[in-house]
């Protein structure tokens, strides 16, 4: 997605679109999202009027929240978004990594910072934890573990800090998601929002065609039209 085309022609180079459009966000947060990569269904609609994200880092985190483990922490997450001032950490080290997303681990990388932060690990030490993690290795995590602590003691946590932070991060590992995955996801997410909102016509009029052998996505799209004031004729 590079150039799009407007109903006079003219060429739109999307790229130079800033990720910061309000009326791209305000879209996005009123959820209606019918068309938009990765925010159309229903839940993610629901997520989005709940949360009315501000920024593209509040749509990577719906993106990486928005599964089967991670989905019990979006009542969490949407709370700490409306008041930062009630996010608690487990220890003050972790408030740089876990700041942006209020407290609550959303990303691998944040995994193998915490790592880093607490234990001292090293990025190569702390890419094999998230690894045994994944394979849910448990020997391996074992020694991990017991690594992780004498690392955290070293840097000024105490066993039962560390102890509480490991079982934190060993629970995350079920549905760990990588951010640099969800970026992707977001600004395409973002960018057909923006579409959306500031070409509604030729944004409808492609993903009709895109769609024209989806009966069900069709009629929704075509009940979007209407929604949008876009009159809608039948094939000549």
């Amino acid at each position: 997605l590079r150039f799009v085309q407007d109903s006079t022609g003219t060429l739109i180079d999307i790229h130079e679109v800033p990720i910061t459009d309000t009326k791209a966000f305000e879209l996005i947060s009123r959820g209606d999202t019918i068309g938009v990569f990765q925010l159309e269904s229903a839940g993610m609609r629901r997520l989005a009027k709940d949360l009315k994200p501000e920024r593209i880092n509040d749509i990577i985190a719906m993106v990486a929240l928005f599964r089967p483990g991670p989905m019990d922490l979006i009542p969490s997450f949407i709370q700490g978004k409306a008041n930062p001032k009630s996010v608690r950490y487990p220890h003050k080290d972790l408030k740089p990594v876990l700041e942006e997303t209020y407290g609550i681990l959303v990303y691998q990388e944040q995994v193998m910072q915490i790592a880093r932060d607490v234990a001292g690990f090293s990025l190569a030490q702390a890419d094999n934890m998230r690894k045994a993690m994944g394979k849910k290795d448990k020997e391996t995590m074992n020694k991990v573990r017991s690594q992780f602590a004498e690392g955290a003691l070293e840097n000024g946590v105490s066993k039962k800090i560390a102890s509480e932070i490991f079982d934190l991060i060993l629970k995350f590992a079920d549905y760990g998601f990588n951010k640099s995955h969800g970026v992707a996801y977001s600004i395409l997410a973002f960018y057909t929002g923006y579409l959306k909102t500031h070409y509604p016509l030729e944004f409808l009029t492609v993903s009709m065609g895109c769609r024209k052998d989806d009966e069900t996505e069709l009629q929704q799209l075509a009940n979007e039209c209407k929604k949008m004031k876009i009159k809608l004729r039948a094939p000549d």
